[in-house]
């Protein structure tokens, strides 16, 4: 797994998000870095030939426009099924493309690549918000696209080559660019160098010969969607359910505004923003995994293995405690498991990665068996909620 710690470095966890998540802009340089990401052509190759992909998937642009995917895909008629067709990767029309300076993009890599989508979980835990990564290929010179603003925050990592990077002053919207404006950041951006950059930031980037690069984009939870929810949770009070009208006096209509004012006042507050954030989370959609023969009946876990919780946003508020039961909110479901098991599903969410064999030398007493912490963790590779990668 990787530690967001070393993305950082030298920032610390801590510094970055008080001074510039979701606020300013800031480049991590090479030196002292001890952060590098295993990804080469080979990769690149290995994916491109061996994978069936939508035609949304995989784009090739050249100076903001996308070429016709016509021309990246070519289209074969299934045996089985001759109404059907598959698209598959045209090489030598992508391979003609690429020789023109156009730039090759994947989207959602993190679904091909472990290594990458480690990254992703990794930067997801720091962020709490669902990440995407879309990777970019390109030779000599070229320009995927021209300076331009994008509506949702974004690290970008240098994994091969290196690309010149100019970066501007955010604005609200993407339509008050002023191109006299000078750049607050223009440089290129070497191999194991990293961007953030918060929605709103324009830029551009201009590769320097054979280049890849990874963005990794979340988009915000922001105030209008806390909002939304509130008036959904209020929807059956009466208050909203009264009419009102151009016929009501004017001392009914501010006594109705009174009324509304009270019941937001009393439901827009610190508790029901937790609660929003921690329903939120805790809705946050699962990465499929398998963990064949494990979930298996009779096929023994190894105590050597290590898991990880299958979610990279849970927080502790995810368990709650009803009866002898401990109720679990994640993956945008309720699970229910005895109030035995609360202290290993605590230890989970907060450690997120751990051996099997800290469970049982840590909680194996009269209450539960070793046997019984193993049997819990075979359930919860059931069921999805952690994989084991060792």
């Amino acid at each position: 797994m990787y530690s967001t710690s070393n993305l950082l470095e030298p920032i610390d966890i801590e510094k970055f998000k008080n001074s510039y998540l979701s606020k300013e802009f800031i480049h991590f340089s090479n030196s002292n870095r001890k952060f590098a990401l295993s990804f080469n052509w080979d990769d690149l190759n290995e994916i491109l030939s061996r994978r069936r992909f939508y035609t949304d998937q995989v784009r090739v642009v050249k100076g903001g426009q996308d070429i016709d995917f016509e021309s990246i895909f070519s289209f074969r008629t299934d045996n089985k099924n001759p109404n059907q067709k598959i698209a598959y990767l045209n090489n030598v029309g992508i391979n003609r493309l690429m020789n023109d300076g156009c730039t090759l993009i994947v989207h959602a890599v993190e679904e091909l690549m472990e290594n990458i989508a480690g990254l992703v979980y990794a930067i997801e835990s720091l962020v709490h918000e669902k990440v995407q990564a879309n990777l970019y290929a390109c030779f000599g010179k070229g320009q995927g696209f021209d300076v331009h603003w994008d509506n949702h925050d974004v690290f970008v990592l240098q994994v091969l080559g290196s690309k010149d990077w100019t970066v501007y002053n955010p604005t609200e919207n993407k339509d008050c660019f002023n191109y006299l404006e000078k750049p607050i950041w223009s440089n290129v951006l070497n191999q194991g160098e990293l961007l953030y950059m918060p929605r709103g930031y324009w830029h551009e980037a201009k590769s320097i010969g054979p280049t890849i690069h990874i963005t990794f984009g979340f988009t915000n939870r922001r105030v209008e969607h806390y909002i939304k929810w509130v008036l959904r949770e209020l929807s059956l009070n009466a208050i909203f359910n009264s009419d009102l009208n151009n016929y009501h006096t004017r001392e009914l209509k501010l006594e109705v505004l009174e009324n509304i004012k009270e019941v937001l006042t009393k439901n827009i507050n610190e508790s029901s923003l937790e609660k929003y954030i921690g329903i939120t989370d805790a809705k946050s959609p699962e990465r499929p995994y398998f963990n064949f023969p494990y979930v298996l009946d009779g096929e023994t876990l190894p105590v050597d293995s290590i898991i990880v919780i299958n979610s990279s946003r849970i927080q502790l508020k995810a368990l709650q405690t009803k009866g002898d039961l401990v109720i679990f909110n994640i993956l945008n479901r309720q699970w229910k498991f005895s109030l035995t098991t609360k202290p290993i599903l605590e230890r989970l969410i907060i450690k997120r990665q751990l051996r099997v064999s800290e469970l049982v030398k840590d909680f194996a007493d009269e209450e539960l068996t070793q046997g019984q912490i193993i049997q819990l963790i075979k359930d919860l590779l059931k069921l999805g909620l952690v994989r084991k990668i060792k």
